[in-house]
């Protein structure tokens, strides 16, 4: 029997050539699938530019990138909304959603989209 060790590593988005890797993902996942439907690199670039989306201007937010060996295989988001935090009074975070576009995986991670 061969046992097959599985290296992932989970990171987070620090530098610009990280930030086109996270926005580029889904492009090289969903090239061959006919019905993905691509949204424009420079829409999802300004998501991220607090001078083009002002809901940064309460956010906090950090994105991350899912590696096996060197290869990137998914990607996710993490966001604190302080007006909420202040608003509930309670200490809530969001992880980005499928539908928000902001988490992607190949086929061989667990939870796939």
């Amino acid at each position: 029997m061969t046992i097959q060790l599985i290296t992932m590593n989970i990171r987070p988005v620090l530098t610009l050539s990280d930030l086109n890797k996270f926005i580029n993902l889904p492009y090289s996942l969903y090239k061959n699938d006919p019905m993905w439907v691509p949204p424009l690199r420079m829409e999802l670039k300004g998501q991220f530019n607090r001078v083009k989306n002002p809901t940064l201007d309460h956010t906090v937010y950090q994105l991350f990138l899912l590696e096996d060996g060197d290869r990137i295989i998914g990607r996710i988001a993490a966001f604190i909304d302080t007006l909420a935090v202040d608003f509930w009074k309670e200490p809530i975070g969001l992880f980005a959603r499928a539908a928000d576009r902001l988490y992607h995986c190949t086929s061989g991670c667990k939870y796939h989209t």
